[in-house]
């Protein structure tokens, strides 16, 4: 069971992130922490143990001491103070000068959301606390760091697996760090909070030295010199909106075997997740390779597009892992509904051309150059890639491991 933390007081867990508009109300930007805060999540096994208090420990300050005079006759030592822990979070109080940039619903400055008590040296604020799920969608190699924030009391209702409601006034961060130069930099975090109408979204983008993080609502090309994009708002929701209430990164699967810092088992043993249908499922598979496989296909295509609410549902082939099509590697949507089966006919694929012997299927079995997903896999710079947004790169790993599953 996890922690206080995770305490009907204090919820402590987070993005995609991304964070979604008010209905009515315009879209706002999306951003970050210190390498000890970011191995919290990484530590943590969602055995119990407070991730705060942990962070805290590994904060120790050390005492300075002033440099000594000679004197004619030798002073007896001081002991040496001891070592203070830093707190482990802090109270958040919102800075005087925080304000929403004109017709925005969002604060214009990261520091102004909730997610650190102390800007400065990027204390945790109470309540926020660090995640992993067990599998993670590419960004580009980017390195990703996720919080999440519930409401006092509240709870996640999870009676529906596939689409957990969120109360109002919860609160997702993902940040995204990137390499410059061959150096890691903070480059965006993106907020999710929940209104009363809907999710607000958006991201904030860091300066140059790491010091601010403002929003960013139209996106920013080749950050930083790289290639690295920061997207526009309207992508947000694109993806998004393959769930019902918004967030892609809880469910079962992804807080299941693997995750860290916020397991299914925990969430529901503390009572935050409420209406749950426990324990975690298992990802069915032969072998470890194919159960991994399906995993990353979950991620990356089933969650925001492939699945009956996302952009892709009229294509019929779904990738998102429901937890009642468990039974067996080919009771999964993605065999399911894509083994074997012709594309479909408005799918994007000009240029693509298939192999001489056989058209497209979504999968073949064996037949890795006649499998429609693993070849938009490798395709980037035209409509034909997959995803279609927010990358420019292919994942090389997620290549072989889908090919691995193919072959």
């Amino acid at each position: 069971m996890l922690s206080s933390c995770w305490s009907p007081k204090y919820l402590c867990v987070l993005v995609l992130v991304a964070a979604c508009e008010d209905a009515g109300s315009q879209p706002s930007a999306i951003v970050e922490e210190d390498a000890s805060r970011r191995s919290a999540a990484d530590s943590d096994d969602g055995s119990g143990q407070d991730l705060l208090a942990d962070a805290g420990a590994r904060h120790v300050a050390a005492a300075s001491s002033g440099e000594t005079k000679p004197a004619a006759k030798p002073a007896e030592a001081k002991p040496k103070a001891e070592p203070k822990a830093k707190d482990a979070c802090g109270k958040f109080v919102m800075p005087k000068d925080c304000k929403n940039p004109e017709g925005r619903p969002l604060p214009n400055e990261l520091r102004c959301t909730g997610l650190y008590a102390d800007w400065e040296s990027r204390q945790l604020a109470c309540g926020v606390s660090a995640y992993t799920p067990a599998y993670e969608l590419w960004s580009d190699g980017a390195k990703k760091q996720r919080w999440v924030s519930l409401p006092e009391g509240s709870k996640v209702d999870a009676a529906r697996p596939e689409a957990f409601s969120f109360p109002r006034g919860t609160q997702f961060w993902k940040e995204f760090r990137i390499s410059v130069q061959g150096k890691e930099r903070l480059a965006e975090t993106r907020l999710l909070r929940k209104g009363d109408k809907g999710w607000l979204y958006t991201s904030y983008v860091w300066d140059d030295k790491g010091e601010k993080a403002i929003q960013a609502n139209d996106g920013v090309k080749d950050l930083f010199g790289t290639d690295y994009a920061v997207p526009p708002l309207e992508q947000c929701k694109q993806c998004h909106a393959g769930r019902e209430d918004f967030v892609m990164g809880w469910d079962p699967i992804l807080l299941g075997s693997g995750a860290k810092g916020a397991t299914y088992e925990g969430l529901i043993a503390s009572g935050v997740l409420q209406n749950a249908k426990g324990p975690a499922p298992t990802i069915p598979g032969a072998v470890d390779h194919d159960r991994v496989a399906l995993g990353y296909l979950h991620v990356n295509c089933g969650v925001s597009c492939h699945n009956p609410q996302g952009d892709a549902k009229d294509s019929g082939f779904f990738m998102r892992l429901d937890t009642d099509k468990l039974e067996d590697m080919y009771t999964t949507p993605t065999f399911d509904t894509g083994l074997y089966k012709t594309p479909w006919e408005n799918a994007k694929i000009q240029g693509l051309t298939p192999p001489a012997d056989m058209p497209f299927s979504d999968i073949y079995l064996s037949r890795p150059d006649a499998s429609l997903t693993l070849v938009r896999m490798q395709t980037r710079g035209s409509e034909a890639q997959m995803p279609p947004i927010a990358t420019r790169h292919v994942d090389e790993e997620g290549v072989k491991i889908v090919r691995a599953l193919i072959e």
